[in-house]
């Protein structure tokens, strides 16, 4: 999937690329709004422990920001700030992070179905040495974290 590429400067990381993908049996208006609203997450997304909405944005949610905590399953949490810079109610998303990690995240279907299926790309760096030292696990927990999500949106969504 295309995206946004991320440039480290000094002191942070080589940027981090991840792809996941999504496809869960829902409609996608469903989905977007789950997705849109960052509240539910801790909900629903094990792993996200927190979030407290900083700013609403639009109805479609675009300039919606808030803080995110999530628990890696590595052990360590990362603190950051995520705004959905753009959105395209129910089809796309991007949103920029900033705090422990910095970066540029897109959300898109992949398919015109009104089904959910999303493809997420997250490129993003960060300056917590402790994650730099794990990177190469990075993927698999960044996958163990997608996963839980998708499989409590699944049941969020019944």
């Amino acid at each position: 999937m295309t995206h946004v590429h991320t440039r480290s400067v000094d002191g942070e990381s080589r940027p981090f690329h991840f792809d996941s993908t999504w496809r869960p049996d829902a409609d996608i208006d469903r989905v977007w709004d789950i997705l849109a609203d960052i509240d539910s997450w801790p909900d629903w997304w094990p792993g996200v422990r927190s979030t407290h909405v900083l700013d609403q944005g639009t109805p479609e949610a675009e300039g919606r920001r808030a803080q995110v905590v999530v628990a890696s399953p590595m052990g360590y949490t990362l603190r950051f700030t995520v705004t959905i810079t753009e959105a395209v109610k129910p089809r796309a998303a991007t949103i920029t992070v900033s705090g422990d990690l910095r970066g540029v995240g897109t959300w898109r279907t992949l398919t015109d179905s009104d089904r959910a299926d999303l493809g997420f790309m997250w490129c993003v760096v960060t300056r917590r040495r402790l994650v730099r030292l794990l990177r190469p696990a990075a993927p698999w927990a960044h996958g163990r974290v997608m996963q839980a999500g998708l499989r409590g949106l699944e049941r969020h969504v019944t």
